[in-house]
């Protein structure tokens, strides 16, 4: 088999384990191991995530663990946290395989790329993306429709993708110092669930940019930083 066959051989591998579904995850290993597709680049890709993480459960050894014995415990993990001022420019895409995550907790890592696999973890509630270098979020973020605290405070960002909207748990959107991002949808202040709409004080001057007006009276709009981890 050629390398051009073998790559998309292990793509299409790639999504039938990224499914979350145990059917479609053994399929894939047995797929795998039929085809002679080597695997080793998804388990690094996963372990790069893991060697630099605080996870809640914590997981057993996992060091020299093939894929099919990190597949499963890996759903189990409900919080992951990458330690502050571990530098990852480029978030691995492999985060997608920790399907079941609660919390994801990525602040303070120069992260410059959040991959378009996040849109897997469905289940995920809260995602703390602060002091980082973000220029925009992919539009799968509006995929996470279970998602109810989203903090980009201290950023670059220079625009909102219109998949938000669909963000319909959301609670608590965090966009201060983000001094790029001078234009909001009007969108945002009508996200059904929203309680919280912080934004940047030096860019709009205190003032609710026109765009988002009328603001229901149930969101509240705030000018500092939430001082919460979460």
């Amino acid at each position: 088999m050629d390398k051009v066959s073998k790559d998309s051989d292990l793509e299409k591998i790639k999504m039938l384990l990224l499914s979350g579904e145990r059917e479609e995850m053994e399929l894939a290993l047995i797929l795998a191991e039929a085809n002679e597709v080597d695997l080793t680049s998804i388990e690094e890709g996963i372990k790069s995530i893991l060697s630099v993480s605080k996870l809640q459960p914590k997981l057993g050894q996992w060091a020299d663990a093939k894929m099919e014995n990190l597949l499963y415990p890996l759903g189990m993990v409900l919080t992951l946290t990458i330690e502050e001022n571990i530098l990852i420019k480029e978030l691995p895409e492999e985060i997608g395989f920790f399907r079941n995550l609660g919390i994801l907790e990525l602040q303070e890592i120069e992260l410059e790329k959040i991959p378009a696999t996040i849109r897997h973890i469905s289940n995920l509630r809260s995602l703390n993306l602060k002091h980082n270098r973000l220029r925009s979020i992919p539009p799968e973020i509006g995929n996470l429709t279970k998602l109810k605290s989203l903090n980009m405070h201290n950023n670059l960002l220079e625009f909102l993708p219109d998949s938000l909207q669909h963000l319909s748990a959301l609670e608590v959107l965090e966009l201060s110092k983000n001094p790029n991002l001078k234009t909001l949808p009007y969108w945002l202040g009508r996200l059904p669930a929203l309680k919280r709409l912080v934004l940047d004080k030096s860019v709009f001057g205190g003032v609710v940019p026109e765009t988002l007006l009328p603001i229901p009276d149930s969101v509240s709009v705030e000018w500092e930083p939430i001082q919460s981890k979460f």
